[in-house]
C-alpha cells in the first residue's frame, strides 16, 4: 500500500515502529479521524526505526491519535542525504496541516 502526501508518495501504513526499516528516510505519523487518514507529524532520520522509537514528541502523538491510535507511513532512502530529507520535511509542512512540531 501507499500513501500521497503533499504530492510525495509514502509506503505504508505501517502499524509499529518495530517493522520500519533501519534505512534513513522521511516519515509521518497519521491516524484515522472521521474514516479519513489525517497527518499528526513528519520527520527524519538516518535511521528511520530508532529515530520513531526515540522520538521527542512520542507522547504527543499518542495523545493526538486517541482513541483509534497512529500508524507510519514511511519514504526510505538509499543513501544517506540529510538536506535531502530536511526539504522534504519542510516542504510537506509548508504545503499541509501539521499539528505536531510546528
Amino acid at each position: 500500500m501507499s500513501m500521497t502526501l503533499a504530492g510525495y508518495k509514502f509506503e505504508g501504513p505501517i502499524m509499529t515502529s518495530g517493522d520500519l526499516k533501519t534505512l534513513p528516510g522521511v516519515f509521518a505519523v497519521i491516524t484515522v479521524w472521521d474514516t479519513s487518514p489525517v497527518l499528526i507529524d513528519i520527520d527524519s532520520g538516518e535511521n528511520t526505526r530508532e529515530s520513531v522509537k526515540k522520538h521527542p514528541r512520542k507522547r504527543i502523538w499518542q495523545k493526538l491519535s486517541k482513541p483509534v491510535g497512529h500508524a507510519f507511513v514511511v519514504r526510505y532512502q538509499t543513501t544517506d542525504d540529510k538536506k535531502k530529507r530536511e526539504i522534504l520535511v519542510n516542504d510537506i509542512r509548508g504545503t499541509m496541516d501539521v499539528p505536531c512540531g510546528n
